[in-house]
């Protein structure tokens, strides 16, 4: 399921000029119809395109030039830029990490024989960075675990637990240099340790060299591209929780915006004189792009409303410019229009890159409804599955409950459909189908005559 509806994806495409969609189509339909993320990130190119098009003058660079970014974009009074949209996620470490769920399987484990909490288990471990930058996992990948928890020495850790649970115990799990550690402990209430699934997909040494490695290319690709024009660079949040988490600790040295600004701007070593030499308050660090004269990077912000009120889904910008040396120099007006540009008029965003990549079986307005008077209003593919047989009628009234019970007491008290109307939702995938129950069942003849003897009824 995308992160907009698909016919706010299909306005974004048809709203684009005529020589960037044809070639937009060729690229992008096969990707925005794929799943994962494939097809996040090209959805968040499609939404940079369309708003920079809207807003501005839209051109595509040659195609057969090399390092081709996606963009360049004029607005009127100011100068052109050349704009590049790419995405990160890190959803491989997810499945290369599962340190998280071995120590929830661990603790089932021992459960399932007790028969109730005896103890915590902490788990920790230590990754050893391989030749690519990228640490080795010491476990299965998360698929295989529960073909991990039947290894004889696994199992003979947790009957041994479940023997004596008043007993600490150590499991250590070793493969070459990585090592994972288990250890039980009896009567604690709370578990700790190093969760290296979460970590793993923090900020920390390793995502930030696949995160510098992400710049290199793109600096690459735009000075290949031979276009002497500013560029900047769209960094969007394709379900990355380096970017979605730890973006807010901008001027953090444990923070994506800081190794940003580390790449593109470079920063001096500020220090103190001391007795035995200065004492360094900011470690420097060398400017390793003047291509690249800024870094807008998009998330999406996921707020709950206060009282009931509605989530909100907010498109975040942060942007970091570069303060050091830039090969073709770009105004704080321009970027700032730039910026403006793609928070302006934001399409609905429907749901996080997160829960994107996991498919709903539910339509949009399924489950939820509306009533006034006698009119009820309910979700029309749910509807039309209903009629078509793809839901059964104990499923539907489980999932509409809210709808199906007031449609119940109208019918219950006489009443009967009179009309019946689709209310169109531009920005959804599903439409309203509103009912009126305005009129008596003619089945009831009491009631009938009981609505003809008053003349204002």
């Amino acid at each position: 399921m995308p992160i907009f509806s698909n016919r706010t994806l299909a306005s974004m495409l048809r709203g684009l000029p005529p020589h960037v969609r044809t070639r937009c189509e060729a690229d992008l339909l096969g990707r925005l119809t794929s799943d994962g993320h494939t097809a996040l990130a090209a959805e968040w190119e499609l939404f940079s395109l369309s708003q920079m098009a809207r807003g501005g003058t839209l051109d595509l660079a040659p195609p057969a030039q090399p390092g081709v970014p996606d963009a360049v974009f004029t607005l009127a009074g100011h100068s052109p830029i050349v704009v590049e949209v790419t995405a990160l996620n890190d959803q491989d470490l997810e499945e290369r990490f599962a340190d998280d769920a071995l120590g929830m399987l661990f603790y089932r484990a021992i459960n399932r024989l007790t028969g109730r909490p005896v103890g915590a288990l902490d788990v920790h471990a230590v990754w050893p960075v391989g030749d690519r930058g990228l640490p080795t996992a010491g476990l299965p990948p998360r698929s295989q675990l529960h073909q991990f928890m039947r290894r004889p020495e696994v199992r003979e850790f947790v009957e041994a637990v479940a023997a004596a649970p008043d007993q600490t115990r150590t499991l250590e799990h070793r493969v070459g240099d990585s090592v994972t550690t288990v250890v039980f402990r009896p009567g604690a209430q709370y578990s700790s340790g190093s969760v290296a699934g979460y970590s793993a997909r923090g900020f920390n040494e390793h995502n930030r060299r696949r995160l510098l490695k992400k710049l290199w290319g793109k600096s690459k690709q735009l000075k290949s591209s031979n276009l002497r024009l500013p560029s900047v660079l769209i960094l969007c949040d394709a379900d990355c929780r380096m970017l979605r988490e730890q973006l807010q600790q901008r001027w953090s040295p444990e923070s994506a915006a800081h190794a940003v600004f580390d790449f593109i701007s470079g920063r001096p070593t500020l220090g103190l004189p001391g007795p035995n030499g200065p004492w360094i308050i900011q470690k420097g660090s060398p400017q390793q792009s003047t291509t690249i004269n800024a870094v807008l990077i998009l998330t999406v912000e996921d707020r709950w409303g206060h009282f009931g009120s509605e989530r909100s889904r907010n498109l975040k910008i942060s942007v970091v410019r570069n303060e050091g040396a830039a090969r073709h120099p770009l105004s704080d007006e321009t970027l700032q229009a730039l910026v403006d540009v793609l928070a302006t008029n934001v399409p609905k965003i429907h749901r996080t890159p997160m829960n994107a990549k996991k498919e709903r079986p539910w339509t949009d307005h399924e489950g939820g409804g509306q009533l006034s008077g006698t009119r009820v209003r309910l979700s029309m593919l749910a509807f039309q599955d209903l009629l078509t047989g793809r839901t059964s009628q104990a499923e539907f009234a489980a999932r509409n409950e809210f709808t199906a019970k007031h449609i119940a007491r109208l019918v219950a008290g006489g009443r009967c459909l009179s009309n019946a109307q689709i209310i169109k939702h531009a920005e959804s995938d599903d439409d309203w189908i509103e009912f009126d129950f305005a009129d008596i069942d003619p089945r009831s003849l009491r009631r009938l005559i009981e609505q003809g003897s008053d003349p204002e009824r």
